[in-house]
């Protein structure tokens, strides 16, 4: 009878636990997880031939996991450094084409900057029946042995090297276009304001966290431009500083005219402003997550709050690593208004915000729309999230039939809907306005779009009230079939980093646009005439399916890069 009621007990508390530990999340739901038992830390995607895979640091090594089956995540590989010591709670990881670089930070660390070969991640080719591969090619370690952070401008294929141990060198920039395999130094750069943990950087503008000293801004294309011979210095573009609740500047990410950016301190908020005049950027709003509900979260001065880690935009939402509170996804479609809308806790043993413990890194940039976060007790979280609309939005779809798209959306209330504005994207960060919409008492709507382009198309809902304040839908895509009988390219498929030639209809010095499988504009730039034949070079792609359309034209082709 004993045995029976300790039985019972046991139970019981087991119970109770699995209550108080329940996970916390809103419009965010768990695909699958991956925990070896480790102490992990950042993480970066890749995608190839239709697969996905996260690339995630713990103290010794690098992961590369398999999540396209979020339900059956497969470790491909697990690298740790061949020379120097390689223990690291702090690790940094990007890709480029069909390579991935990687830096570690702690002061005993000297694997310097570590280079793997992807191109055989997806196995084919590989002798042993065709299993999965990655391979380190080696490491870079004459110019800095270990660093905190780094960032590759792809489309100019320029890596960054942040945070390094090199008295004079606050970055270290190299070059990867002669061969990733082996990055070519530019030059080693100081800047008057000293050490910088965190860069972001596009179109050779760099955005450089200094900590204390708050975020700078430098124009990098005196020094990385192939352009300009000799290279010069960088130039300084602009300062922001002396914003509310500056304690620790520690990573920014840019979309157009905005920068969010983190203060990696518990109770800083994160920050959005604009920066169309760097020198004077304007502080739109100001959000963090606050699971505990603290009734004053900010406190930087005490350890009290949640602790933003790093920030990623996509579309109208920016992504969050938090200390303690997991994933958090936030709306910036309206920048003076941000609104939190969905999160996933990965840290369920918060009770406080003491010390830094939970969420290290997210990744919202896999072309299935998944999202791959890292914590650092309980390792790789493959996440969905379902994007809420607006209170007076109940349904909106896009559908390709024929040469045109549907698109039917509904609203539950609209008392003060005067009607839609329809739009379709034209690039990254540009809409076009398709047409407008009166607002109806059955409160169902269809438009037409009898132009689409071909391949994808990306359409958003603007709503606009009798005052006229507007709110964005969801965004939502339609894939059109095209023939494009007027021109052709060659080779089809393309190998990585080669030139694809051109014949047939009005190719020459035309404008072309190249789109990925998810209708993201990935390259834009003019066919040049050589020999009297017409030719594109791409930066380094990664393999992939691809759209290219010239400019202007309703045709697009299918493109294959190996």
């Amino acid at each position: 009878m004993k045995d029976l009621l300790r039985l019972l007990l046991a139970a019981c508390l087991l119970l109770m636990g699995l209550t108080l530990t329940a996970q916390t999340s809103s419009n965010m739901s768990l695909l699958g997880q991956f925990d070896d038992g480790l102490t992990y830390n950042d993480i970066w995607g890749y995608a190839t031939g239709g697969r996905e895979y996260a690339l995630m640091g713990s103290l010794n090594e690098i992961h590369f996991l398999e999540v396209t089956d979020p339900t059956n995540i497969v470790e491909v590989a697990s690298i740790s450094a061949t020379t120097g010591s390689n223990s690291s709670s702090w690790r940094d990881i990007k890709t480029y084409g069909t390579y991935a670089y990687s830096v570690a930070d702690q002061s005993t660390t000297s694997e310097g900057l570590m280079i793997f070969d992807l191109s055989n991640i997806n196995g084919v080719g590989t002798a042993g029946g065709g299993a999965p591969r990655v391979t380190l090619l080696g490491q870079l370690r004459n110019n800095f042995t270990r660093a905190h952070n780094i960032f590759i401008d792809e489309p100019n294929g320029i890596l960054y090297v942040v945070g390094a141990n090199v008295g004079g060198a606050d970055i270290i920039v190299y070059d990867l276009n002669p061969d990733p395999a082996n990055p070519v130094l530019v030059d080693n750069v100081s800047f008057p304001a000293g050490y910088i943990h965190d860069v972001y950087v596009e179109n050779h503008i760099a955005y450089c966290s200094h900590l204390t000293d708050g975020l700078y801004v430098y124009d990098m294309s005196p020094l990385t431009n192939p352009g300009l011979n000799p290279p010069a210095a960088p130039v300084e573009l602009g300062v922001i500083d002396g914003y509310p609740y500056q304690v620790f500047n520690h990573s920014s990410w840019v979309s157009g005219n905005y920068i969010v950016f983190a203060d990696e301190k518990h109770g800083s908020p994160l920050k959005i402003a604009d920066i169309t005049d760097v020198n004077d950027a304007q502080i739109e709003d100001e959000f963090f997550s606050n699971l505990l509900n603290l009734s004053n979260p900010y406190s930087p001065s005490s350890p009290r709050g949640p602790i933003a880690h790093n920030p990623f935009i996509l579309g109208n939402y920016c992504y969050v690593s938090y200390y303690h509170d997991g994933v958090a996804i936030f709306d910036i479609s309206d920048p003076t208004n941000v609104v939190k809308v969905g999160y996933y806790d990965t840290y369920l043993g918060n009770t406080n915000y003491n010390g830094y413990q939970g969420c290290w890194g997210v990744y919202p940039f896999l072309p299935s729309g998944n999202i791959i976060a890292s914590d650092i007790s309980t390792g790789l979280y493959v996440l969905d999230f379902s994007a809420p609309l607006p209170v007076e939005w109940e349904s909106f779809t896009a559908k390709a039939e024929g040469k045109g798209v549907r698109l039917d959306w509904s609203t539950s209330s609209q008392s003060e809907n005067a009607g839609f504005r329809i739009q379709r994207q034209i690039e990254k960060d540009a809409w076009e306005d398709l047409g407008w919409e009166d607002a109806n008492e059955e409160q169902r709507y269809r438009f037409w779009d009898d132009n689409p382009r071909g391949g994808w198309n990306v359409y958003r809902l603007m709503q606009r009230d009798f005052d006229g304040t507007e709110s964005s839908s969801e965004w939502k895509s339609a894939f059109v079939e095209v023939k494009a009988e007027e021109w052709q390219a060659y080779p089809n498929p393309l190998p990585a980093g080669e030139k694809l030639f051109l014949s047939g209809g009005n190719s020459s010095s035309a404008n072309w646009q190249l789109f990925d499988a998810t209708g993201r504009s990935v390259w834009e730039g003019q066919s040049a005439t050589v020999q009297g034949q017409s030719e594109l070079s791409f930066p380094l792609l990664p393999a992939g399916v691809y759209w290219l359309r010239q400019a202007g034209a309703d045709t697009a082709l299918r493109l294959v890069v190996e």
